[in-house]
């Protein structure tokens, strides 16, 4: 794959990028969850909900060739919030690249952990880019997820 092209995202592209998440959401994750963890994850992906998030701090970064959507990655301080990579674009390299933009940004500032809430289906993908679980599946409002972790190298 051709490098990702990466920039933070502004308030008017959030309702596409919600629309991406949820046709991300629907094929891949849905299926894993109960009818309340689809309700809880419909409600956190609305351009309200994420427009707050980026208030409260929350980076944001849009994923692209050009004018070409390819997903969301955000994040809140060294915990990887979303991550989120069109169907049609899985499995070429668009995830890989915004792991390692978020690796740099975070040992940039001289953070030391990075963690995530692993969705089940996605769990594989984290392992291999060096994060590791750091407890048991677990279920919150009926969203399943596996709490991983990756140190990060120091900046030189």
């Amino acid at each position: 794959m051709n490098p990702v092209e990466i920039s933070l995202v502004q308030p008017n592209q959030l309702p596409e990028l919600c629309q991406l998440v949820k046709e991300v959401f629907h094929t891949h994750i849905a299926s894993l969850l109960s009818k309340k963890g689809i309700q809880s994850f419909e409600a956190l992906f609305t351009p309200k909900q994420l427009l707050e998030k980026q208030k409260q701090g929350h980076m944001l970064w849009k994923l692209h060739h050009g004018p070409q959507l390819l997903g969301l990655i955000g994040l809140d301080k060294a915990h990887i919030r979303y991550l989120f990579i069109k169907s049609d674009h899985h499995s070429q390299g668009a995830g890989k690249q915004a792991l390692a933009f978020v690796f740099r940004y975070l040992t940039a500032q001289e953070v030391k952990e990075v963690t995530v809430f692993s969705s089940p289906n996605s769990v594989g993908f984290y392992k291999k880019q060096g994060f590791v679980p750091i407890g048991p599946e677990e279920e919150k409002n009926g969203i399943r997820f596996t709490p991983m972790a990756k140190p990060l190298a120091s900046a030189l």
